[in-house]
């Protein structure tokens, strides 16, 4: 199955993963119609695989990109590495920078920022981002962790943790 395949299918069913969801034609076609989020990841992969394809279709990559990024506030390098399945809930103002590495089943929301800041940030998979949480620095959040709702995460987060923003601080749970 190939990655844009299984973005769509979470189109289906948000809650889970692309593996546990059936493809359906309507919501499918629902979510390339109408849905911002849906319109970035189908850039994301198309630009992916132009990136070894000759310079025309890589031009129209670009071209894709841009006017993307223009009318739905989302902006993901093409070279973050993200794996099957991602879902972006919300559109406007979602950032993923150069060398993030993402697994697969990540859901994001608005507001999201996972920068391209002194070193790698590695997200595993069945990572949630909430509205306006930021990742940045060079961490790893493990499988199935979560960042809630203007969290700012600079260290690791363990597998299967969270981080909440409280009046402005971090903590763990």
């Amino acid at each position: 199955m190939s990655d844009l395949t299984a973005d769509l299918r979470r189109w289906c069913d948000a809650a889970s993963p692309y593996q546990d969801t059936r493809w359906r034609w309507r919501l499918v076609a629902r979510a390339v119609v109408l849905e911002q989020g849906a319109w970035a990841v189908i850039a994301y992969r198309y630009r992916r695989w132009a990136r070894t394809r000759s310079w025309p279709y890589r031009l129209l990559g670009l071209v894709v990109h841009k006017l993307v990024e223009i009318t739905t506030g989302i902006s993901i390098s093409v070279k973050a590495q993200i794996g099957p399945g991602l879902f972006i809930a919300h559109f406007g103002g979602i950032v993923i920078g150069n060398g993030v590495v993402m697994g697969e089943n990540c859901s994001l929301c608005q507001g999201v920022t996972v920068g391209s800041h002194k070193g790698t940030r590695t997200l595993g998979d069945r990572v949630f981002l909430a509205p306006g949480c930021k990742v940045f620095g060079p961490i790893i959040m493990g499988d199935d962790s979560k960042a809630g709702a203007n969290a700012v995460v600079h260290h690791d987060v363990p597998q299967g943790n969270s981080i909440v923003n409280l009046m402005g601080g971090t903590s763990r749970s």
